[in-house]
């Protein structure tokens, strides 16, 4: 079993145990392993002759654009839709199937989705995860199918994300209804600016609210205006 060193206060958020760290190279394959924790994205490269080698990356390396962590959704060489985490150093990629929590509770993976759209929402769940744990919100697991983790479980990684989520001011007061609860939200707002920006994948304009994601009509490529 792989040492990931992790810290005192570091818990695993989500995880995959079976996707390919791009980096480009002839023997890069399936089988290797995405970890997103409170701290970090780590992944865990197979080695050709056995063992593995780690990758951390903190997660205050990753580039912010207009307070959007840049993680996205983009085609990688192949023409496949890959998970793309900009940090300081550049960018990192990676081929994703399904979460192993998404394994666990397939709920949203029905006989009827595509491939594609597996694919796609698979890693719009990473982005959203990343994002969260780069700004210190709280990830809504529910919503991709995985059960909400319930504060006070006993579980380091479900006690870790209630924690962020009070602490951070955004976690959903629950209020009693016809004895059943319910979930307030206060909305945040934001003033919409509209902008213009060159596609980081074909320089084609892409145009939307500044600070939302985009996909670009003529390549694909998910990033943020």
């Amino acid at each position: 079993m792989t040492n990931l060193n992790l810290g005192a206060d570091e818990a695993i958020l989500l995880q995959d145990s079976n996707i390919i760290y791009d980096r480009g190279k002839w023997n890069d394959s399936w089988g290797d392993k995405l970890i997103l924790t409170n701290h970090a994205l780590i992944a865990v490269k197979q080695k050709l002759l056995g063992g593995s080698e780690v990758f951390r990356f903190p997660l205050s390396e990753i580039k912010v654009v207009n307070g959007v962590p840049q993680a996205i959704r983009a085609k990688g060489d192949g023409g496949h839709y890959q998970l793309h985490v900009y940090f300081n150093h550049g960018v990192e990629r990676f081929t994703l199937g399904l979460s192993d929590d998404q394994e666990e509770s397939r709920s949203i993976v029905s006989a009827l989705t595509s491939a594609s759209d597996k694919e796609k929402q698979t890693i719009r769940m990473w982005c959203d995860a990343i994002s969260c744990a780069v700004l210190g919100q709280p990830f809504r697991a529910e919503s991709y199918g995985i059960p909400a983790a319930q504060p006070s479980t006993g579980s380091p990684v479900k006690d870790l994300i209630g924690t962020i989520a009070i602490s951070a001011g955004l976690v959903a007061q629950p209020v009693s209804v016809n004895h059943r609860p319910a979930v307030a939200f206060v909305p945040k707002k934001e003033k919409l600016v509209e902008a213009t920006k060159r596609c980081m994948g074909c320089m084609a304009p892409i145009s939307g609210i500044q600070g939302t994601k985009a996909t670009c009509r003529y390549c694909d490529t998910e990033q943020v205006i």
